[in-house]
């Protein structure tokens, strides 16, 4: 057993002379540091994986300029993660275990293998062997000095570089490299010899590299997750000024369920300053990686990273956070548009406890304790501290997550319980209570049997019908309703749909499709589409309404109301400008310019990855196609009917479904074994970016024969195979465009759509990694990003599905 109390030789202490004196005896050490190591010539990230006891992913993580382990470039630096532990007593390291080479010297391995993270002497310290008797085989002790902050300097820093100083490099080199100023530089490093040349800095790591403190805050099954689960809760600060209308539009809820959880606050303009509120949301395994929400932030004018997340967020993220997800600079946020706002969250620790489900995201604040949030939340400090194991509580800022104690059993019982009963009851309300005109008896029964046949259909005996939102339509008639609103679908008796509609003139009429007829109208004050289906239409008539009654999102078409008086009519919110096929295959209407096809491509992505994502049951649409998807005055898309709409559990792979669809957007395992995933609708999509790019039909047909007929699909593949495909992609772009159209975007968006439409439903994107891939793309559309589209490596690991 090595003895570690040795006296010290202090000649051999170049190293601990850079350390602060509060570093050179400590007490404890912290999860996380980084090792700044210098690739020479020979270097590979095999060998650095193995000298520092890590994996290759995990050292990636952290250097998000490398795109794979085989692309490491020599003469450049890259941070290595390892724990910083008190050794001792003595100091602040971590201890490595080295397998000798034959030849080593001490010098050679803290040289060549440490990239001077270490010295000789700092080796042979820890080791038996003399300097020139290192035997062939065995293992050395490599010990490397690190730091967890001096809260005396700043409680900011909890993060910290290990830096070996090289030749020629000096203070203010080395904080133009680091991104950090020389004074807070050489307050951490009292000690160090900037003109040296050689030496250990440390260098504390706030920008880029933040975002890191927020895994470790977690478990280590929170590190790595394989599902979410459906409610956590924020706890968000209320500051002067803040509404819960504004705080319910940026956590995409209702203020009803805001106040659900919140039973201190008697209605919504009763919000009182200065106090914690509980904001409910799902929680989300992102990537694989951790847990968290994603949420659509609309940008305000002179909007910064840090003012949505300190103002509007309440700190439940940070500003680096939140510029992990988004492409713009810190000082580039347009005045318009939308931001990628992550909050994490946890589902609980079966190792710690298993009584707890339910989990509060808790930004500590300054003055606040592990004793003052324990007493705050009921909990003991132990429960708290085991939960958060990484956390310090003495900071006043970072997350820690509380477990709900009377929030965890019995609420998510009885919502679970309160949202399926009602769903239940949809039946007998709508269809039994509301329906008392002429052929009531008959059209009762096609009701119900479509009620059963989509139930079957949907592989549920009805315990699968619960949605994210849960308003569900009105217990009983409406007769007093004046206006109509968001959350709550009205019941409109059939005189009112006649008047409103000229008795359904032809006038009236706007389109038609595969299950009805829509018209145009106008209903108390809003203008309104009216789709009037059969009755034989029961089993899609059923299916839109469940879904659109549980789900609401700015990208999703909104449903007002809906009657079942002698034909069943859905009633929807009227989108000016048609859909998106009559713009691309209609020779009426001006050709939509490049930008408005990138932004329609990520509106109508944002909808589809709310449904696959944000809800539960997850919702497949099943005939996505660009002339399901609408075109709003603004020239922002929306997908629209749902009739055909699937629901699964989260996390279902593939279910065998009869064939439903429109041919020329189904993906082969559909097509041939009926297979349903959310991938189906993931190949749809990426027909409908190839029709963005050509306005051409999903099924093309040469020379206008049926019989020469090929998909969009197979035509953009024959193109891109190509060894270089831009001339043939310049063939095959929207003619209507001309040259008013960025090449590089118009290559970027079909190899998103061939990613899209990949054969194997398991390399296909998810729809959050097409938003991001999108939103990046949009963003980009007039200043253009250096390097191509697989040159970035966050898009290619997105498209990849990781």
């Amino acid at each position: 057993m090595l003895d570690l109390n040795l006296g010290f030789r202090l000649v051999l202490f170049t190293f601990i002379c850079s350390i602060s004196s509060a570093q050179s005896r400590c007490t404890r050490g912290c999860d996380l540091a980084l090792g700044s190591y210098y690739v020479e010539q020979g270097n590979d990230l095999t060998s650095i994986s193995l000298y520092f006891q890590t994996t290759i992913p995990d050292i990636l993580k952290y250097n998000p300029s490398i795109p794979n382990q085989d692309s490491l470039q020599a003469f450049s630096r890259i941070r290595v993660p390892f724990s910083c532990d008190c050794i001792n007593g003595e100091f602040l390291g971590h201890l490595f275990e080295y397998d000798i080479k034959s030849e080593d010297t001490y010098t050679k391995v803290a040289e060549n293998w440490y990239a001077n993270l270490t010295s000789e002497e700092w080796i042979q310290r820890f080791n038996s062997y003399g300097e020139n008797r290192i035997p062939d085989t065995g293992t050395l002790n490599v010990t490397v000095n690190c730091s967890c902050g001096d809260g005396s300097i700043s409680k900011d820093y909890g993060l910290f570089l290990t830096y070996p100083l090289r030749p020629g490099e000096n203070l203010d080199a080395v904080s133009s490299e680091v991104n950090v100023t020389s004074e807070l530089i050489r307050r951490y490093n009292s000690g160090a010899d900037f003109t040296a040349g050689s030496g250990l800095l440390f260098i504390p790591e706030r920008g880029q590299y933040l975002e890191l403190i927020f895994l470790f805050f977690m478990d280590g099954s929170q590190s790595r997750c394989t599902s979410g689960c459906d409610l956590a809760l924020g706890s968000y600060y209320v500051e002067q000024g803040n509404d819960l209308t504004s705080i319910s539009r940026y956590f995409q809820t209702t203020i009803p369920d805001i106040l659900k959880y919140n039973p201190s606050i008697p209605n919504q303009d009763s919000l009182q300053s200065f106090v914690r509120i509980r904001v409910p949301f799902s929680c989300d395994c992102i990537n694989g990686e951790f847990l968290g929400r994603v949420f659509n932030y609309d940008v305000s004018t002179n909007d910064t990273y840090i003012k949505v997340a300190d103002d509007k967020y309440a700190n439940l993220t940070t500003a680096d956070w939140i510029q992990r997800f988004n492409s713009y600079g810190a000082n580039r946020i347009p005045d318009t548009g939308s931001l990628n706002v992550t909050v994490n969250c946890s589902c609980g620790d079966n190792s710690v406890s298993k009584d707890y489900g339910l989990f509060l995201t808790y930004p500590l604040r300054p003055g606040e304790t592990l004793d003052s949030v324990s007493s705050e939340a009921n909990l003991s400090s132990q429960l708290i501290r085991s939960y958060n194991p990484g956390a310090n509580f003495t900071l006043g800022s970072g997350l820690v997550f509380i477990p709900g104690r009377g929030l965890s059993g019995g609420v998510i019982g009885g919502i679970v319980v309160g949202v399926v009963a009602v769903v239940l009851l949809l039946a007998g309300c709508y269809y039994f209570g509301y329906y008392k005109k002429k052929n009531a008896e008959t059209s009762s029964a096609l009701l119900k049997n479509a009620q059963v046949q989509l139930m079957r259909d949907q592989g549920t005996n009805g315990s699968l019908v619960r949605g994210s939102e849960s308003s569900g339509l009105p217990a009983g008639a409406t007769p007093g309703l004046t206006g109509i609103t968001v959350d709550k679908s009205v019941e409109f008796s059939y005189e009112e749909l006649s008047t409103a509609t000229d008795d359904f003139s032809l006038a009236n009429k706007i389109g038609q499709g595969g299950f009805g007829v829509v018209y145009y109208a106008e209903l108390r004050g809003e203008k309104a589409a009216i789709k009037k289906m059969d009755m034989q239409a029961s089993r899609e008539f059923l299916a839109e309404l469940k879904v659109l009654t549980h789900v609401h999102h700015l990208n999703l078409v909104r449903l007002i109301g809906y009657c079942v008086e002698g034909s069943l009519f859905l009633v929807y919110e009227y989108i000016e400008n048609g859909n998106l096929s009559q713009h691309l295959h209609g020779s009426a209407r001006e050709p939509l310019p490049w930008s408005t096809r990138v932004q329609i491509a990520l509106d109508s992505a944002r909808g589809l990855e709310y449904i696959h994502e944000h809800t539960v049951p997850v919702y497949i649409h099943r005939d996505i196609k660009s002339a399901n998807i609408l075109i709003d005055k603004n020239f922002h898309g929306k997908v629209a009917d749902f009739g055909l709409t699937k629901l699964t559990e989260v996390g279902s792979t593939s279910l065998p479904t009869r064939l439903v669809g429109t041919f020329g957007y189904m993906p082969p395992e559909y097509a041939q074994y009926g297979d349903v995933s959310p991938k189906i609708d993931v190949y749809a999509f990426g027909v409908v970016l190839y029709e963005l790019i050509s306005a051409k039909e999903a099924i093309v047909k040469a020379n206008g024969s049926v019989a020469e007929s090929k998909g969009l699909v197979s035509l953009f593949e024959e193109v891109l195979s190509q060894p270089d495909p831009k001339d043939d992609l310049v063939k095959v772009i929207d003619p209507r465009l001309g040259d008013n159209y960025p090449l590089d975007s118009v290559r970027k968006m079909a190899q998103l759509a061939k990613a899209c439409t990949h054969e194997n439903p398991q390399l296909r994107p998810s729809m959050r990694s097409i938003v991001v891939a999108l939103m990046t793309l949009s963003s980009s559309t007039e200043d253009w990003d250096v390097g191509s589209f697989y040159e970035n490596q966050t898009l290619v690991s997105l498209m990849s599905g990781r």
